[in-house]
C-alpha cells in the first residue's frame, strides 16, 4: 500500500501545534450498526467508539436554535415544539430507508459484472416537497447538507438518504481521535501480510490489451496483477497512459463534478470550552434558512452562508492536552492566490478573522480562552491529499446516474474503492471498500442492506 502523505491515514489523520491536536477531517461517524459500521469494528475492534450522547446536533439559524437528539423517534416531537407546526416524518423516513438500500443494492450489482444501468432520483430539495413537509422542517431536515456538500437544490436525494440514516440515532468519535483508524487499520494490514509505505505517491499505471501490468512510484517500476485505488476517480483517471481519455468509462468520470473545497479554521483553547456553551455535538452555524450556494466568496460576502463548529476534545473522554475547536466553511475553487504570497496571507487572515467572528457570536464566553488561531486552506488539502476537494465527487443526481461509476472498471485487475462510489465519508469510504473487495473477489458475500 503506498500512502501519499507521510502520516497514514487520509483525512484521519491529526496534527499538533505545542500542548493542542487537531483532526483535520474525521469530526463525527455515523451508525456503527450499518454493514460499514459493523465492517469497520470487525477490522478495527480496538478502536473505542464514545458516543455524541443524547444531543447529536445543535443548529444556530436566524431566530431560532434547534437541537436534533440522537434518539430518532424523539426528532418529530422535537420538530413539533420548536416550530409549532405539526410534523409527520414516517413518510421521509420510509424515502430515506428505500433510498439508501435501492442506491446500495445498485452497487452490488455493478461487482458482479452486469451493467449498470441510471440510477436516477431527484434532487433533496425535490424530494421533501413531494412529501408536503412544512417549509421550515424541510430546511432542518436538510440542514447536515455539509456532510455531503451540497445544498438540496443541487444535491441527490441519494446523498440526503444516506446522511439521514447514519446519523439517525447520533454519532461516534473515536477514542485517541482520528489517528486510531488508521494506526488500527495498519495493525490489521500487517497482520494479513500488508505492507504500507508512507510518503510515496503512484504515479502512474501501466496497461497492456485492457489489463493492469505495472504501477509507477517515482522512478520505481512495479509488476502487479491486481490494483485498488483508493485515491479518487479523477486522479486514477489522471495516472492511465493517455490512450485511455478517450474510452467512454474515463470521459464519463472526467466528467462528474469534483465537490466542493473547504477552509478550516482551528482553535487552541486555555481551558474548559463548555461553561462557554459548547459540548460533544455537533454544532452548525446557519445563516440563512435556504442558503442559495454551498461555498463562501468572501470577495461579494460578507460571510459564509453556513459552517459547521466541532470541539473534539469534549468527544474524547480520554483526550490529552488543551482543548480545542474547529470550525469548516466551503469556498469555491480557485479563490486563493499561490501559497506564499502576500495576496495569499492577507486573504488567509481576513477569512479567519470573519470565521472567528461567526463562532464568538454564537458562543462569546470562548473569546478569553482562545490562545491559539490557524486557518487551513485548500492548498493544504492539495500537499498533503494531491486533492483540493473536501468529498471528492460532486454529490449531485449525474452521479448517481452515471453508469459507468462502479468498482469495476473496464481495465482488468483494476478497481476503484473509497467514498466516490457511495458518499465522501469514513463509512462511506468503507463501504467503497467492500465494493472493491467484491469487484476482485465476487465470491465474497456481496454488500447488503444495512
Amino acid at each position: 500500500m503506498f500512502e501519499h502523505h507521510r502520516v497514514l491515514g487520509g483525512l484521519s489523520h491529526a496534527f499538533r501545534r505545542k500542548r493542542w491536536t487537531w483532526d483535520v477531517g474525521v469530526h463525527a461517524v455515523g451508525d456503527l450498526e450499518s454493514r460499514p459500521g459493523r465492517l469497520l469494528g470487525a477490522l478495527t475492534p480496538e478502536v473505542i467508539w464514545h458516543p455524541s450522547g443524547p444531543l447529536g446536533d445543535r443548529f444556530e439559524l436566524p431566530g431560532l436554535r434547534f437541537d436534533w437528539p440522537s434518539d430518532e423517534d424523539a426528532l418529530g416531537p422535537g420538530l413539533e415544539a420548536a416550530l409549532g407546526q405539526t410534523v409527520d416524518l414516517l413518510p421521509w423516513r420510509r424515502q430515506t430507508l428505500y433510498l439508501q438500500d435501492r442506491l446500495l443494492d445498485h452497487l452490488a450489482s455493478g461487482v458482479r459484472g452486469r451493467p449498470l444501468q441510471p440510477l436516477n432520483a431527484p434532487t433533496t430539495a425535490a424530494l421533501l416537497e413531494e412529501l408536503d413537509l412544512p417549509p421550515r422542517a424541510r430546511d432542518l431536515l436538510t440542514g447536515r447538507w455539509a456532510y455531503h456538500g451540497l445544498i438540496p437544490e443541487r444535491s441527490s436525494s441519494f446523498a440526503h438518504a444516506m446522511v439521514s440514516r447514519s446519523y439517525a440515532r447520533g454519532s461516534h468519535y473515536p477514542e485517541g481521535g482520528a489517528p486510531s483508524l488508521g494506526l488500527a487499520l495498519r495493525a490489521a494490514i500487517e497482520a494479513h501480510g500488508g505492507h504500507i509505505e508512507l510518503g510515496r505517491s503512484v504515479t502512474g499505471l501501466g496497461v497492456e490489451r485492457s489489463r493492469i501490468q505495472t504501477i509507477s512510484v517515482g522512478s520505481e517500476i512495479i509488476e502487479v496483477s491486481s490494483v485498488v485505488a483508493g485515491l479518487g476517480a479523477h486522479r486514477l483517471l489522471g495516472l492511465l497512459p493517455p490512450r485511455w481519455s478517450t474510452h467512454p468509462w474515463a470521459r464519463a468520470l472526467a466528467g462528474l463534478p469534483a465537490s466542493v473545497q473547504h477552509v478550516s479554521l482551528f482553535l487552541g483553547l486555555s481551558g474548559d470550552p463548555r461553561p462557554a456553551g459548547a459540548g460533544p455535538w455537533n454544532l452548525w452555524l446557519h445563516n440563512t434558512w435556504r442558503p442559495t450556494r454551498e461555498t463562501w466568496d468572501p470577495r461579494d460576502q460578507a460571510r459564509p452562508p453556513a459552517s459547521y463548529a466541532s470541539f473534539p476534545s469534549l468527544k474524547d473522554p480520554q483526550h490529552r492536552g488543551g482543548h480545542t475547536a474547529s470550525l469548516v466553511a466551503f469556498v469555491p475553487p480557485g479563490l486563493f492566490p499561490p501559497r506564499g504570497t502576500v495576496a495569499y496571507g492577507e486573504l488567509k487572515r481576513r477569512m479567519q478573522a470573519v470565521l472567528l467572528d461567526e463562532l464568538l457570536e454564537r458562543l462569546p464566553g470562548l473569546g478569553p480562552l482562545i490562545e491559539h488561531v490557524e486557518l487551513g486552506t485548500p492548498a493544504s488539502s492539495t500537499r498533503f491529499l494531491a486533492s483540493p476537494s473536501a468529498y471528492g465527487l460532486a454529490a449531485t443526481p449525474q452521479r448517481y446516474a452515471c453508469p459507468w461509476l462502479r468498482a469495476r472498471t473496464p481495465v482488468h485487475g483494476l478497481v476503484l474503492a473509497g467514498g466516490d462510489l457511495v458518499l465522501g465519508s469514513v463509512l462511506g469510504a468503507v463501504a467503497g471498500g467492500e465494493l472493491a473487495a467484491l469487484a476482485l473477489d465476487p465470491g465474497l458475500q456481496p454488500i447488503g442492506k444495512p
